[in-house]
């Protein structure tokens, strides 16, 4: 699971109802407790009541970075202070009546070793796309990022830092990003003005197929975007 949050948690118990052996993968900080400010008013935006301890024998709490088998691994975010971020967004944790600012522990990416590059997963990107890659590069010691795939949560970003942005990608190693809808219109069209072909949109029913093993250079990439 990618983070704790609702709209990424609805789908459980119709997994478990249709798998009834594989372990189900989440990070340590993962707790009933997220909230957000909708409409003016704090809302319960958490997986739902009750499922943590209901599926508790097949659900699996990892820590630091937990690599699923070779090549494969579950990255968490830094212990920094992402508070700035969490006030920006509305996003809270709510203990014992205590409201605070979200500190993503809850959080994680799937790294994927694609020969000799990688492939970045992650769902809404709450961090920062740049800070998830700077974790990357600390937990497991490389930069050497091929492709960043999912939302990156840039609509309330102002153009400037969205340029500002843009040219921090520009610098990286990153050959492709796909992005779905939480990134916002505006910003994806902003960068997509200053990245070009770099970033691309996917939805439902699209295909990308990674198909350099072993990775030989940039122009490998074989994307299949055609409609199931």
């Amino acid at each position: 699971m990618s983070h704790a949050h609702y709209d990424h948690a609805d789908g459980l118990d119709a997994f478990f109802s249709l798998n009834h052996s594989a372990p189900f993968l989440v990070r340590e900080g993962s707790c009933e407790n997220l909230f957000g400010i909708k409409e003016g008013k704090l809302r319960y935006i958490g997986i739902r009541r009750g499922t943590l301890d209901r599926y508790g024998t097949r659900i699996r709490y990892v820590r630091g970075v937990y690599e699923i088998c070779d090549g494969i691994y579950l990255v968490p975010h830094r212990k920094a202070d992402y508070s700035a971020i969490a006030l920006r967004n509305d996003l809270y944790t709510v203990d014992r009546e205590e409201r605070l600012p979200d500190e993503f522990s809850h959080e994680q990416s799937l790294v994927i070793e694609t020969g000799r590059r990688l492939v970045v997963f992650n769902s809404c990107s709450h961090t920062g796309m740049t800070n998830i890659l700077k974790d990357v590069s600390t937990f497991l010691g490389r930069s050497d990022v091929w492709a960043y795939v999912g939302g990156l949560h840039l609509y309330k970003m102002t153009d400037q830092e969205l340029d500002e942005l843009s040219a921090e990608i520009k610098s990286t190693s990153i050959a492709h990003i796909f992005t779905g809808h939480c990134t916002g219109d505006h910003a994806f069209s902003f960068l997509k003005e200053r990245l070009g072909e770099r970033i691309e949109q996917f939805s439902s029913g699209f295909r990308y197929c990674f198909c350099c093993i072993p990775f030989v250079t940039g122009a490998c990439y074989n994307a299949d975007i055609k409609a199931e």
